[in-house]
């Protein structure tokens, strides 16, 4: 199976570190997608500073597209963000869960519960001035069929990050959660598939068989390390 993943010289050791953690890369051709290192002026919002910026959605949607042209028409491939640690072997927990799916994106929330509860407390403490995204998905780490639906949905994607210079993550989560004409297929991995979103304080209670920890809601390296030290930490103490 493909695997392909984004990497530029800044994130070197993350990529490394990503790459070290596959237990069975017999199994995967991997593929690096190289990008050049985000720059961003002092006074960029933070906001404009996820997922790398405006650059690297375009390069992410790019390789998304790639992807499905240069695998087999009903195959699947990975695409991956580096700043994720695998725990298990990777191909035996997608086979357990792949059925006939288009993509099988990452959750970016525990449940919806967790979801309107966070979106409550930012009403009452933001006073609505921010923008959150509509749905559960997060796109860090994907399964993704070759097919022609799938390549209609990424380019479109792609399109409109170009015209309206979005988030790519906020635009899959405001379609794929809203009326569509894209008969897309699409599923959530399990929350064994973890992500910093989900709340670090499920890795010490409900979730215990971590497939793999993407370090998301973080920009700065130091911090995405940080928070996997934290779930090695957790995950060794149950050795």
């Amino acid at each position: 199976m493909n695997l392909y993943y984004m990497s530029d010289p800044e994130f070197e050791d993350l990529k490394k570190n990503f790459i070290n953690s596959i237990k069975d890369k017999e199994n995967f051709n991997l593929i690096e997608i190289p990008i050049t290192t985000p720059q961003f002026s002092e006074d960029c919002p933070e906001h404009y500073k996820f997922g790398g910026g405006f650059n690297t959605w375009q390069s992410k949607l790019s390789g998304m597209i790639n992807g499905i042209n240069q695998t087999k028409e009903g195959e699947y491939f990975i695409f991956s963000d580096v700043d994720v640690v695998v725990y298990k072997p990777l191909l035996d927990s997608i086979n357990q869960i792949v059925k006939d799916q288009d993509v099988i994106f990452l959750r970016e929330f525990f449940n919806d519960q967790e979801k309107q509860q966070l979106k409550e407390y930012y009403d009452k403490t933001l006073d609505g001035n921010y923008d959150m995204q509509l749905g559960n998905i997060n796109i860090g780490f994907n399964l993704i069929k070759s097919c022609d639906k799938t390549h209609r949905f990424f380019s479109d994607i792609l399109n409109m990050i170009i015209e309206t210079g979005v988030l790519e993550q906020y635009l899959i989560n405001k379609i794929l959660y809203s009326p569509n004409g894209y008969d897309l297929n699409w599923e959530l991995f399990p929350s064994e598939f973890f992500s910093t979103s989900i709340g670090l304080h499920h890795i010490h209670n409900e979730i215990k068989d971590v497939v793999l920890y993407h370090a998301n809601c973080a920009v700065k390296k130091q911090t995405k390390f940080e928070y996997m030290h934290h779930i090695d930490s957790v995950i060794n103490r149950r050795l």
